[in-house]
């Protein structure tokens, strides 16, 4: 016979709150692994001593030279929780608002 399927679908098609979750929670990890070591650069850049003369590659040199490449995701854990919750926190209200809306609108149709 066939296996049912454990996953519970919508009638609706629309995601669910746990689903919105963990998808936004995914994305957030991903971009932020990618883009944390531009962030790092680009803080020690500014922070700097002012010589316009230091470019980006030179940057990305030294560090490795100075710290090793793993210096790139030092203190990544932090910002990691942070922006995951946020953004996670944003979808999930920016989804359930949107459903409403689009409830109270059909439900206004429907009755003109």
């Amino acid at each position: 016979g066939k296996k049912r399927s454990s996953r519970v679908q919508s009638h609706t098609g629309e995601l669910t709150f746990w689903e919105v979750l963990i998808a936004a929670s995914l994305a957030k990890m991903g971009a932020t692994t990618i883009t944390y070591p531009v962030l790092l650069v680009k803080t020690r850049l500014q922070a700097g001593t002012g010589d316009s003369a230091v470019s980006t590659f030179s940057a990305l040199k030294q560090i490795v030279a100075d710290e090793g490449p793993n210096a790139f995701y030092r203190g990544m854990g932090t910002k990691m929780t942070q922006t995951v919750f946020a953004a996670a926190l944003m979808f999930v209200t920016k989804e359930e608002i949107s459903k409403r809306v689009r409830s109270a609108v059909g439900t206004r149709r429907n009755n003109l």
